[in-house]
């Protein structure tokens, strides 16, 4: 998880509902980046109203949801090089759900 996720989901703990355009300002970052963001990696994470505002989904609905991440298909290597950043790769996907579910659950600072 990159520190602008991590700022996100910050932002998010504090409980009120917030706009994109909002969380950007908490952030000083484009509005842009933010919905990237929330329609991307953090989708499994953050549920949006009928009023475009952003929330956290508690953490009894994101452990009744399997996190789904998807994982591109890629070509079998033929050198050792090219089979460990692979396995490397691998391994950083892999640690993302336990990095998001320790955020979610993590005391506010």
């Amino acid at each position: 998880m990159n520190q602008t996720e991590s700022g996100i989901i910050n932002v998010l703990k504090q409980g009120a509902p917030l706009r994109a355009g909002d969380i950007a300002k908490a952030l000083s970052i484009s509005r842009r980046e933010v919905n990237h963001y929330l329609y991307t990696s953090l989708n499994g994470l953050v549920t949006q109203d009928s009023q475009y505002k952003w929330t956290l989904k508690s953490a009894s609905k994101v452990e009744g949801e399997q996190l789904l991440i998807s994982f591109e298909e890629q070509p079998v290597s033929s050198t050792l090089n090219e089979l460990l950043t692979q396995h490397q790769q691998c391994q950083r996907e892999a640690s993302l759900e336990d990095t998001l579910q320790s955020l979610i659950n993590s005391p506010e600072e």
